[in-house]
């Protein structure tokens, strides 16, 4: 999820940041385009995997209960249950900013290095 919210995104925002900054694109997006582009880029990665993130945490960090020896939750859908009736929908995105801070620097090195890969490879072979 992580990687399709941030590689799905990235040249729609490239392409609206280049609009709205006069970045002609001639040679491909400027520097200044491509960093605001990873940055929402990494905003919308983080939007669409943290509630599938949040989940496998609270699933793999459960330990049984030591009166009665059982796990608090019995599967995904239990958990989502539970997520959802006591913290309600928007439960899903507690600690959202934390989240962010985690995944937009990753989104940056990967997305300005595949750009400067992509660059690259076309000036060598077209």
């Amino acid at each position: 999820m992580h990687a399709t919210g941030m590689m799905s995104c990235n040249d729609q925002f490239q392409e609206m940041y280049a609009g709205l900054l006069g970045d002609q694109m001639m040679n491909g997006p400027n520097l200044t385009t491509r960093i605001l582009a990873s940055l929402s880029a990494g905003f919308t990665a983080a939007l669409f995997s943290m509630p599938f993130d949040l989940i496998k945490s609270r699933l793999m960090a459960q330990r049984p209960d030591p009166l009665t020896g059982e796990l608090p939750y019995k599967g995904v859908v239990d958990c989502v249950t539970k997520i959802v009736r006591t913290d309600g929908p928007l439960g899903f995105y507690n600690g959202f900013s934390a989240y962010y801070g985690r995944c937009a620097p990753h989104a940056m090195i990967v997305l300005l290095s595949k750009d400067s890969i992509t660059k690259a490879y076309r000036n060598a072979f077209e």
